[in-house]
């Protein structure tokens, strides 16, 4: 395991934690 790969990582958590809207347009049932 690299720092990079740790890097991607939380920049892909990053960004399903800062763009939940687009999810929530199309994955209603998956919020459940």
């Amino acid at each position: 395991m690299t720092p990079l790969d740790l890097l991607a990582l939380l920049g892909f958590l990053a960004v399903l934690a800062l763009l939940p809207r687009s999810r929530r347009k199309g994955g209603h049932q998956c919020a459940r």
